[in-house]
């Protein structure tokens, strides 16, 4: 892609992982004969930000899919229900998580786990949506 296309698409991109000012600063040391960037042409803060942004796309990528018993059942799962995932989560030490939520037949907090962790309590995949 030519440098003015993408100065061009950045400059009126209504959103941006970086600041329109810094994407700018970087195309505008890509020569346009060349497409590589040498590491020692980028100050040490553009190179910090690249950092930042690499180490946060890291930790979402390990982060696991947390999930309601709403969202893995496809119903309200009831206090019962409810209770008994939940303490046996506490149990075995899982990671639980909690949403806020507001809908006609509810209002509060909902606990999330990991798809993972349902699969194993209910022995099956219920669950048949999108991986993630």
């Amino acid at each position: 892609m030519e440098k003015k296309v993408v100065l061009h698409n950045v400059k009126h991109s209504p959103s941006s992982i970086f600041t329109k000012e810094d994407v700018i600063k970087l195309i505008e040391k890509i020569d346009v004969e060349s497409t590589l960037i040498t590491i020692s042409e980028l100050d040490f803060s553009e190179l910090l930000k690249l950092d930042e942004l690499f180490m946060e796309t890291k930790a979402k990528e390990k982060k696991p899919f947390m999930m309601s018993l709403y969202d893995y059942l496809g119903r309200a799962a009831g206090k019962s229900l409810g209770g008994e995932v939940f303490r046996t989560a506490m149990a075995l030490k899982e990671t639980v998580e909690e949403r806020a939520i507001s809908n006609p037949a509810y209002t509060g907090n909902v606990h999330l786990y990991r798809r993972e962790f349902l699969d194993e309590y209910f022995n099956k995949k219920v669950y048949e949506g999108e991986q993630k």
